[in-house]
């Protein structure tokens, strides 16, 4: 029993300094192979193949069709990452998703991000391509809140970078992420809206025509 346990401390010991080892080598050679393209987006790891990829795509698009594809962003409150069939979920939990699977297996399906329990900083990081501590929105904002700064003040939206590049943009839906002034849909940059402005009971709708050009 001695030799064994000996042994095994041998064993680990041995485990332990190859694990530190390899830890040092890799830390040299540098773990962080992200860049920030921009000051308004988190750093990424560049993929320069799949870029080329989807840049021919685009191209072959607008060269056949002489116009941009049209971009469709869907976000729905309460779904869980194994509620679809393309995450193991589906038809085995009682609830099909036929539609979305296909768009998984033929598109491109992402299985490693970042993502939040709650609405408010999920819109805002699919808004803005940013965490949602970067521009403080990080839970629901509520009826009697009063903000007292402009958390959009420094954001670029989606839908603006998309307008300054000629699109026309919509919302239809939920917004819940901000109602004062300066922080509604058409001061981010929507060219037209209709949005329900308040969560649960508490309920308006309300429509926003921006410049409607098509």
């Amino acid at each position: 029993m001695k030799a064994f346990n000996y042994l095994l401390s041998c064993s680990l010991a041995a485990s332990f300094t190859l694990l530190a080892t390899t830890s040092h080598a890799q830390e040299a050679k540098g773990w962080d192979r992200t860049v920030r393209t921009a000051d308004y987006l988190e750093p990424a790891i560049p993929r320069p193949a799949q870029e080329q990829t989807a840049a021919d795509r685009l191209r072959e698009f607008e060269t056949r069709t002489g116009r941009k594809p049209n971009i469709l962003i869907l976000l729905v409150d309460d779904l869980g990452y194994g509620d679809l069939g393309a995450f193991g979920g589906g038809a085995m939990l009682g609830a099909p998703t036929p539609n979305i699977d296909k768009l998984a297996t033929e598109g491109l399906k992402l299985t490693s991000a970042y993502a939040t329990p709650v609405c408010t900083p999920s819109r805002a990081a699919l808004m803005t391509g940013r965490i949602p501590a970067r521009s403080g929105l990080t839970r629901p904002l509520l009826a009697s809140d009063h903000p007292t700064k402009n958390p959009w003040a420094d954001e670029v939206s989606a839908a603006k970078l998309l307008s300054d590049n000629g699109y026309v943009t919509g919302l239809s839906g939920k917004w819940h992420v901000g109602e004062a002034k300066g922080m509604q849909p058409q001061d981010v940059g929507y060219d037209d809206s209709m949005v329900s402005c308040r969560s649960s009971a508490n309920t308006r709708s309300t429509w926003t025509a921006g410049n409607i050009r098509s």
